[in-house]
């Protein structure tokens, strides 16, 4: 009965440690956007949210994920944006630099678009012409 017990805890524990946080890569067409239901194929704009439960919720653009996000506030834990000019890198977007510009052809039209550095900002403005916005 007692080694019973230990297993059952040693079951949960192991459980509990795989919790899954943070992003979840994905490739190009392998995903339809929760918001407006158009395959993800523009890697430099795709979005994630990640719910306090782990639940991932994916999206084509930052507008996507941001008109989403105020629908289903009680599913957001944390949001992720990829980096424009390096897609495969995820940026926590409250510390990603978020740029609006009507240049921006960003797949909904929200023409918004995220960089992780100062320097990458310096070209997407030489680039687009936006301007930094607060993340929502």
């Amino acid at each position: 009965m007692k080694r019973l017990y230990l297993l059952g805890w040693a079951i949960f524990l192991l459980l509990a440690a795989c919790q899954q946080s943070g992003f979840f890569d994905f490739k190009s067409g392998e995903f339809q956007c929760d918001n407006c239901r158009m395959s993800i194929v523009d890697m430099r704009y795709k979005a994630e949210v990640r719910s306090p439960k782990g639940k991932l919720y994916y999206f084509d653009s930052i507008e996507c994920m941001n008109d989403w996000s105020k629908e289903h506030p009680d599913q957001v834990g944390t949001q992720w944006v990829t980096n424009y000019y390096d897609p495969s890198q995820w940026l926590d977007a409250k510390k990603a630099l978020i740029m609006v510009g009507n240049n921006i052809p960003s797949p909904m039209g929200g023409h918004l678009l995220a960089v992780a550095t100062e320097e990458e900002w310096r070209r997407a403005q030489k680039e687009f012409g936006g301007k930094k916005v607060a993340h929502p």
